[in-house]
């Protein structure tokens, strides 16, 4: 499989190395955005947040797109 941002944007084909987790594009490490992602679980009459967060990975779209949701 091959980036799609790559083939897209620069008509190449480059092997992908993630997947983002939001549209399912494949990506190759200069489109894979890696951003940290808390992670909460339900635990007795509320939700706790763990001490460390996961990792998320989006492409470039997506990853535009969230952090307009945050501003």
């Amino acid at each position: 499989m091959h980036c799609y941002d790559c083939h897209s944007l620069e008509g190449t084909a480059t092997p992908v190395l993630a997947t983002c987790v939001h549209c399912g594009a494949g990506l190759c490490a200069a489109h894979a955005n890696a951003t940290p992602h808390s992670v909460h679980r339900v635990t007795g009459t509320g939700t706790a947040l763990q001490p460390t967060a996961a990792r998320r990975i989006l492409c470039t779209t997506c990853h535009k797109a969230q952090s307009h949701q945050l501003s």
